[in-house]
């Protein structure tokens, strides 16, 4: 028997013990790209929130420093900006963009590819793709030397679903309490 609460991001389970193994449960479950603990380790939920907020806080920093330069960057829209300077700033773009989409986008990213596996795809799939499309496509841009790069739309991307994920379990950690 299965029990799903959302609210809580939990899943109960009554099994039969005699015809099928926790572990295979635990094995199935991580397959989907989830991952499961038993109730009673709390302090792993406590160290899984601790993580995500310290992805959410190095994302934040990093993507607005990123915007910073981008804004920089953009003025070559609107005046003549020699390719020197274009290099210039899209370096250090592309080494912000590429911590934030792969160390802060990291779950987002893993739980997409356990979605490709499985079939079963989820919102985590629609955002892995849109973050690593961008990223890709500047990155090819970037080494064309042109202006048009969107290291900061995947960026901006990936923190803002962290900023949501993060908005969302404080709330449901406040109305669960």
């Amino acid at each position: 028997e299965v029990k799903v609460h959302f609210l809580s991001d939990l899943v109960q389970l009554k099994y039969l013990p005699h015809r099928l193994n926790p572990r295979d449960i635990f094995k199935k479950v991580s397959s989907l790209g989830y991952r499961p603990f038993r109730i009673e380790d709390e302090s792993i939920r406590r160290e899984e929130k601790r993580r995500h907020l310290i992805r959410l806080g190095i994302s934040s920093l990093l993507t607005a420093n990123l915007m910073m330069i981008s804004l920089a960057l953009y003025a070559g829209f609107f005046y003549e900006v020699g390719q020197d300077t274009i290099q210039y700033l899209s370096y250090p773009i592309a080494l912000l963009s590429t911590v934030v989409v792969f160390y802060g986008g990291f779950p987002i990213i893993k739980q997409a590819g356990s979605t490709f596996r499985s079939g079963v795809f989820t919102m985590d799939t629609l955002i892995a793709v849109g973050s690593l499309s961008a990223y890709a496509y500047s990155f090819v841009q970037l080494m064309q030397g042109s202006i048009h790069l969107y290291f900061d739309t995947a960026s901006m991307l990936i923190t803002l679903v962290l900023l949501g994920r993060h908005i969302e379990r404080h709330s449901r950690d406040k109305v669960s309490q």
